[in-house]
């Protein structure tokens, strides 16, 4: 079944306008968005409305469609696949892969063992003698397409292949791969690179599953930071934890897009909102749960009422990377959700025999706050949440603090109060109450403002 391509216009004419090849270094450019919001069908629209009808050498990734390409040395192969069917020659990671096969498996490469990414340079690299005699080597190597020989004179592996152990190998292809896809760019050897001036594409699609195959991903890493002449774009579901491990490393070399969830609809149904959470992860759908319950929510209420505090960090700022959290325009470090997705999931609360205890224990919280700072966006919420726990209660505490800002002719805070009384937690008796504090506040101000 084909993805539909969800109007990524500008997302498009921005790919379009980093593909072409100025001379300059360019960004590694991250896409992130839950599944099913389009980054898949943008990363095919990109593939069929420029770079195939423009026969542009490019490799990609998908790391949900396939698990077998997440390990590094299928990643790497299947770059080194891809790109050779358009003519991209790689002659020094062609010499070392063939040395890592014979590590790995045992095998000694010949024209019937030998893997399937060398298919067609395997003759030649026969003829290469896997030993330290760089004289030797260099003439194979130009066999293979090097054109470069000056970048090999200074390789300490190059003379040392015989000893390597296959990890160390592993190691340095990435390194090597990168270098000879460098060549290719910067040097415009490929015919359509050079008439065009393009850069070649790697795309990484479903970036996230590495970190849930439990793969580390240095290698990856290695790779796209070696290789700043190319065309290098991830699509992730998750934000990538890179700037923040490798901030020094990183640091200026990676264009975040805003998340592609598509939340810019007028109205999202309830089956949207379900599917945004069969993207979490369990604790994560927990979190969500609980972060519906206050109208604003912060990292310090959550951490207040989650069962596991010490994960609320990670997942929090992973929550307000969502387009469905907005910062709350006066409070400091906090967010708002979205209406119809906290609506959705509130009505599911409501059922649940916590939904009294929450709104308790928020309430509570807000008054102690309250109490310590006088912040009226606790006073607030302490008495929209009081009404959920006890409607009597928190009734008597509305009365207590709305007369007092209204003798004040403090109207704004006042009808705050109004604002924060959830209406259908009234009695008959609360709900006149209600009204003629309602009444009153708009007499007491036009009063004023006809006195002025």
């Amino acid at each position: 079944m084909t993805r539909p391509f969800v109007n990524r216009i500008e997302e498009i004419k921005y790919l379009k306008q980093q593909l072409k090849y100025d001379g300059k270094e360019g960004q590694v450019l991250v896409f992130t968005g839950i599944g099913g919001m389009g980054k898949t069908a943008l990363r095919i629209a990109f593939e069929e409305r420029v770079l195939k009808p423009k026969k542009i050498p490019y490799a990609v990734l998908d790391y949900d469609d396939d698990p077998d390409l997440r390990p590094i040395e299928a990643t790497l192969t299947t770059i080194r696949r891809q790109l050779g069917r358009h003519g991209v020659k790689t002659p020094v990671f062609d010499y070392l892969y063939a040395r890592y096969f014979e590590l790995s498996t045992g095998l000694k490469l010949s024209s019937k063992n030998f893997p399937p990414e060398l298919e067609g340079v395997v003759s030649v690299l026969e003829g290469i003698p896997r030993v330290g005699n760089v004289t030797q080597i260099l003439p194979g190597l130009i066999q293979l397409g090097l054109v470069a020989k000056e970048r090999l004179q200074h390789k300490e592996w190059l003379y040392r292949v015989r000893e390597l152990e296959p990890r160390e190998v592993l190691n340095l292809l990435p390194e090597v791969l990168a270098e000879d896809l460098e060549e290719v760019v910067t040097s415009q050897s490929l015919k359509v690179l050079k008439s065009l001036g393009y850069r070649i594409p790697l795309i990484l699609n479903a970036y996230e599953r590495l970190a849930e195959s439990q793969l580390e991903d240095t290698l990856h890493r290695r790779l796209l930071f070696l290789t700043p002449h190319l065309l290098r774009v991830i699509f992730t579901r998750d934000p990538l934890p890179w700037e923040d491990k490798f901030p020094q490393e990183w640091r200026g070399n990676i264009t975040h897009f805003p998340s592609l969830d598509d939340f810019s609809q007028k109205d999202l149904t309830e089956e949207f909102v379900r599917h945004l959470l069969r993207q979490l992860k369990d604790d994560e759908k927990n979190l969500m749960r609980l972060a519906v319950f206050p109208r604003w929510v912060s990292r310090e209420i959550l951490e207040m009422l989650s069962l596991v505090p010490e994960g609320v960090p990670r997942i929090f700022k992973k929550f307000i990377g969502l387009s469905i959290f907005s910062p709350h325009p006066e409070i400091p470090e906090a967010y708002i959700i979205r209406k119809e997705v906290r609506d959705c999931l509130l009505l599911e609360q409501r059922q649940r025999r916590w939904w009294k205890k929450q709104h308790g224990t928020l309430s509570a919280f807000h008054k102690e706050r309250w109490e310590e700072t006088q912040s009226f966006n606790h006073l607030r919420e302490a008495i929209y949440h009081g009404f959920y726990e006890s409607p009597e209660e928190a009734m008597q505490m509305f009365e207590e603090h709305f007369w007092k800002l209204l003798r004040k002719l403090k109207f704004g805070e006042a009808e705050g109060l109004l604002q924060a009384v959830p209406q259908e937690m009234l009695s008959e008796t609360a709900k006149r109450k209600f009204d003629y504090a309602h009444k009153q506040l708009f007499t007491a101000r036009s009063s004023s403002q006809g006195v002025c």
